[in-house]
């Protein structure tokens, strides 16, 4: 039997199953709630909210016939579209049950558990498909009218609480939403609020890794939010969704045992321009009515676009991902999405801690120019240049054992009181 791998996406296959085409790999779960999962034990099937009619006399016999729905795996850093029927968000062992948390199209959520077969691993934060006869699946209570409130898979020592939206008007866009792991046990954790990379066209909340685990082992709670991509999301879209998701954990947090009062921002990319920006142009968090002062410290890691004008410079291609992300001419955008051109005195800007690989000169150039700003407006801003990591490797190791730059962060963050 083949080991699941949650580095490289290879998957587990239970024996005796027909097996699958070569692209998808499953393995077969019997849907039932985990005794111990942390989640409201009552269920309810979707009542005219079945996929297809023709589940219907199936569903009348899921009391008395083991229900088999298939789960491709994915890792968490991987990239995977919306599955036919449902997503997996997460999943951990506990004894000899693989219990993943999955959520349905049409909105509900349900616990898929699978039995253990041999040395297998899987991260907390891994996604997949589930699909299948779902029609068969009791379900748990919908999430959408609840969204405080959502259930979550207690691993590893944290609680996973999954899409959570923090756009409270409808209709819902599941860009608009967030995921929370949060340490078990006691409360009042600090926060931080991860914004993912990708070129402000890619990249999702659920590609944190093992960032997510090694930040709540320190204490922290944390949060990955989505926002708006590419065209939707150009620029001042995406930042305003980031200060709507800042804002909704202000409010909410916690509830969930995080500290209102101790809310970091974490941005890689494109996520760390949005972060810097938030964080410098107070218009953002001000229409949310919500002061600068409630972030209390940024950590950028190695963005290339904290003063958009500069960068601009060496690039002729119109098709690059600045050009695309903000214009391939000079317009007053370039100006208003670079965080330099919003720093002043006196703004309750946060201290910053600016992280560049060392093999990126020109995204190094950009840190420089953001930090220089910021220490001449008397706001503290740490450069932390990274030997033999690459933009990517930079946040792909992020939370890995032994990291210095993690340490690094953990540390800055520590020392704001």
């Amino acid at each position: 039997m083949a080991g699941l791998n949650s580095g490289n996406g290879s998957f587990t296959q239970v024996a005796g199953l027909a097996s699958p085409p070569s692209a998808m790999r499953t393995i077969a779960a019997r849907l039932a709630p985990a005794a111990d999962s942390g989640v409201v034990p009552t269920f309810m099937r979707a009542a005219g909210r079945l996929e297809n009619t023709s589940h219907q006399p199936a569903a009348r016999q899921a009391a008395v016939a083991p229900v088999v729905v298939y789960v491709t795996a994915a890792s968490a850093n991987v990239r995977s579209k919306p599955a036919t029927y449902g997503t997996v968000l997460g999943a951990v062992f506990r004894g000899d049950m693989l219990t993943m948390l999955g959520r349905t199209n049409d909105g509900f959520w349900l616990l898929v558990d699978a039995p253990k077969f041999g040395a297998i691993t899987w991260l907390a934060a891994s996604t997949g498909k589930v699909t299948g006869d779902l029609a068969r699946v009791p379900r748990i209570a919908n999430a959408k009218a609840a969204p405080a409130q959502a259930p979550n898979v207690a691993t590893s020592g944290m609680h996973i609480y999954p899409n959570l939206p923090y756009q409270q008007v409808a209709p819902a866009n599941p860009r608009q939403s967030l995921d929370l792991y949060v340490p078990a046990g006691s409360q009042k954790h600090g926060v931080i609020i991860f914004v993912h990379g990708g070129g402000w066209s890619g990249g999702d909340k659920s590609e944190v890794g093992q960032k997510s685990q090694a930040f709540t082992t320190a204490g922290y709670v944390f949060a990955s939010v989505n926002y708006q991509l590419l065209p939707a999301g150009a620029h001042p879209n995406n930042v305003k969704d980031l200060a709507k998701a800042i804002s909704w954990i202000q409010k909410y947090i916690e509830r969930y045992g995080g500290n209102s009062k101790r809310l970091f921002l974490l941005g890689h990319s494109a996520g760390a321009q949005l972060a810097a920006l938030v964080a410098t142009d107070e218009r953002y968090l001000a229409a949310e009515s919500q002061p600068l002062s409630i972030i209390k410290g940024v950590v950028g890691l190695d963005s290339g676009a904290y003063d958009i004008p500069l960068i601009m410079r060496h690039y002729t291609d119109h098709n690059n991902v600045y050009a695309l992300a903000f214009g391939p001419k000079y317009s007053p955008v370039w100006d208003d999405a670079s965080a330099v051109k919003h720093v002043a005195p006196a703004k309750n800007i946060p201290p910053f801690l600016l992280v560049h690989a060392n093999l990126n000169a020109f995204r190094k150039q950009q840190a420089v120019s953001l930090a220089g700003v910021l220490k001449s407006a008397g706001v503290r801003a740490d450069l932390l240049d990274v030997p033999n990591r690459t933009h990517s490797t930079l946040s792909d190791l992020l939370g890995s054992a032994g990291d210095q730059t993690t340490k690094a962060i953990l540390d800055f963050y520590d020392s704001i009181k």
